[in-house]
């Protein structure tokens, strides 16, 4: 076990605890007798539920940048779990009742309750100066987080000042990588991380999209994409080109667009993570019933109104599509939310087709791209890497409404 664990995992090394501290949630990985607790695991996602007193999970080092931790000499008492996210080796190596949180790019997980959660982004800066030429994203056609902001380029009339590369959906030990034929156009990386660390030489954080970079300070203004969906209708207004749809914040709606923004997140956005990822019956059971009740809320609002904050389209209208889109495609199977489908709400079901019929929306879908990455990408969940050829969604989303 310890030679396979060399071979495929890449660790990173975060805060070691002084043993006189009282233990906090959190990843300390560190060397035998150096730590109140460790985790390490191997690539492929999460660990399992721990024993009383083992801290079982650890850091995925395909997720990751930072520092390789050597294996050799810091195990004692290793317990092997494997459960849907993987190969979990526990060390019992300090206080019992540490409650461990394992961090990966996917987003944080309670190895006690089984609960994922996702972190804040790091980079939450704003550009410096707005011209067209600067600023480049990297995004993915198959993530719901970057689809928002390339959603939001294209109805903005951005696609001309802001250049984009498009990373491949199969997401694999290295994370991220770019397509050979989209290449990095900046600095020639091969992985997205390489995008993080030209950066920040010394981040260990997580590596996600969306990613937006300025080309003159060599640095990301901002990888969360919420944010930078408010970036580009509010910042780069003044280069839009014939915008196919006008301010989706504009100032009098900004207040109840935060709202719902808000509203949406936790139950849907990340609802459909928190049960595809969860670890335990309890939380993925939590997860499913507030995701139905809000789809059922929301499908009640909508059979009253076109959008989410009533006439007119919003951002917030884009975070809730994002998700929609891909509901019946994956999350429905995949991830397990299937006490109905998207199409069984029958406003949800015409709101997802209205948006999907627009000019500006259509072409940044990519179905065949969202399904190659969750069915390929996470072989923890999908352990053949086996990819649906159904449900075929193209022919109902594109009939006339």
């Amino acid at each position: 076990m310890k030679k396979a664990l060399m071979a495929a995992a890449a660790f990173v090394a975060l805060p070691v605890m002084a043993q006189a501290q009282t233990p906090s949630p959190g990843v300390y990985i560190g060397a035998e007798g150096g730590a109140n607790w460790l985790l390490n695991t191997t690539i492929g996602g999460f660990g399992v539920t721990p024993q009383t007193g083992w801290a079982a999970g650890g850091v995925i080092g395909y997720d990751f940048v930072g520092p390789r931790v050597e294996l050799e000499g810091v195990y004692r008492q290793n317990q092997t779990n494997t459960g849907p996210f993987g190969t979990a080796v526990a060390s019992q190596v300090g206080q019992l009742g540490v409650q461990p949180i394992v961090e990966s790019d996917l987003g944080l997980l309670d190895l006690v309750l089984g609960i994922f959660q996702r972190p804040a982004a790091r980079f939450r800066g704003r550009p410096a100066e707005i011209v067209p030429g600067r600023y480049h994203l990297y995004a993915a056609w198959a993530c719901p987080w970057a689809h928002r902001t390339l959603i939001t380029r294209s109805l903005r009339g951005l696609v001309g000042a802001i250049s984009v590369t498009m990373v491949d959906p199969h997401m694999g030990d290295d994370g991220w990588v770019f397509r050979t034929d989209d290449p990095d156009p900046i600095g020639g990386a091969q992985l997205l991380r390489d995008v993080y660390l030209r950066a920040d030489r010394g981040y260990t954080g997580r590596v996600t999209v969306p990613v937006l970079w300025d080309r003159r300070d060599a640095t990301i203004v901002n990888n969360e994409s919420r944010e930078v969906m408010r970036i580009f209708d509010l910042d780069f207004a003044p280069l839009a080109d014939r915008p196919l749809e006008p301010s989706l914040a504009p100032p009098e709606l900004i207040g109840r667009i935060d709202r719902m923004l808000d509203e949406i997140y936790s139950p849907i956005n990340n609802g459909v993570y928190r049960a595809g990822f969860a670890t335990s019956q309890a939380a993925y059971e939590a997860a499913v019933r507030e995701l139905f009740v809000a789809l059922a809320h929301w499908d009640g609002v909508l059979a009253e109104q076109p959008f989410v904050c009533g006439a007119q389209m919003t951002e917030a209208d884009i975070a809730l599509f994002t998700t929609l889109l891909r509901f019946d495609l994956v999350y429905h199977g995949h991830f397990k939310c299937n006490l109905k489908r998207l199409r069984d709400h029958p406003n949800l079901w015409r709101f997802t087709r209205r948006m999907y019929q627009h000019p500006g929306i259509r072409p940044t879908c990519k179905l065949d791209e969202i399904k190659t990455h969750y069915y390929w990408s996470q072989p923890t969940v999908n352990p053949t890497r086996i990819v649906p050829t159904g449900p075929m969604l193209e022919p109902e989303l594109s009939a006339p409404l």
